[in-house]
């Protein structure tokens, strides 16, 4: 009996704590800098939930919006480019009234979207899909629950990964023992690959070509008899990277063709 009443009063007192270091954050006060954290990201599931419903685009939900902000937005008709008279319904939200009931980071997604209107400050919606005003009005309350759900949905994290990140940051760092081997076998490789290459290194080429002595002209060896036999015995051998022992040529008997 008085463990079941240890645990129970454990599990109230983890509870109480739990809620009170929890802080909830006013629309005032949640800009986008604070979704970063887990609280802020949990003051504002409650406060879309709060002002725009647990359910997407349900119909007491934007009869909820349309009855909150009808101070904060002006309603006009039009004339369409159809038929009809003043059947084009617009809706006119200033972004300087909707700071009161909004968070702070909705109003700058807003003021980030097409629908914005930078020398009004305000965001301007118009529909005229049918001949019918109501209708019209209806369908920009619609158009305008969309944009403040989209609004309200960008910087949040889904759950899974909201619990995944939470668990990661959470998870201790432990050191990997191969990090300093694989270093150091990183090291030795990288040594091995820069001593390689300036021991192997190929020997620089020079833009002069070799020397062959069959491709110049032998202009010089025109006097004397025994020319035509000395010319018929340098151009038999070829020279190549190293200049003809002209003496040696002269001093070897040669044989008559």
């Amino acid at each position: 009996m008085t463990s079941s009443l240890r645990t129970a009063f454990q599990f109230c007192f983890r509870q109480l704590y739990s809620t009170s270091t929890q802080r909830h954050y006013s629309p005032t006060e949640l800009t986008v800098n604070l979704l970063g954290s887990p609280e802020g990201q949990a003051s504002a599931r409650t406060l879309r939930a709060r002002l725009l419903g647990s359910q997407r685009s349900s119909v007491s939900a934007i009869e909820e919006l349309r009855s909150s902000l009808s101070d904060a937005i002006e309603q006009s008709f039009s004339r369409s480019s159809g038929k009809g008279v003043n059947t084009k319904a617009s809706l006119r939200v200033r972004l300087s009234k909707l700071r009161q009931h909004l968070p702070a980071y909705w109003i700058t997604n807003l003021s980030q979207s097409h629908l914005y209107a930078p020398t009004s400050d305000s965001i301007i919606i118009q529909s005229s899909l049918t001949r019918s005003q109501a209708s019209n009005l209806d369908d920009c309350w619609k158009k305008l629950y969309e944009a403040l759900w989209q609004a309200s949905e960008i910087g949040l994290i889904a759950n899974e990964k909201l619990k995944k990140s939470s668990a990661k940051m959470s998870r201790p760092i432990v050191p990997n023992p191969f990090s300093e081997r694989a270093e150091s076998v990183n090291r030795n490789c990288e040594g091995m690959a820069t001593k390689r290459f300036l021991v192997h290194k190929p020997p620089p080429r020079s833009n002069q070509p070799p020397f062959k002595l069959h491709h110049t002209p032998l202009n010089f060896w025109r006097f004397g008899p025994s020319t035509q036999l000395i010319s018929r015995q340098i151009r038999s051998t070829t020279f190549i990277g190293q200049k003809p022992d002209i003496p040696t040529l002269l001093c070897t008997p040669m044989s008559k063709p």
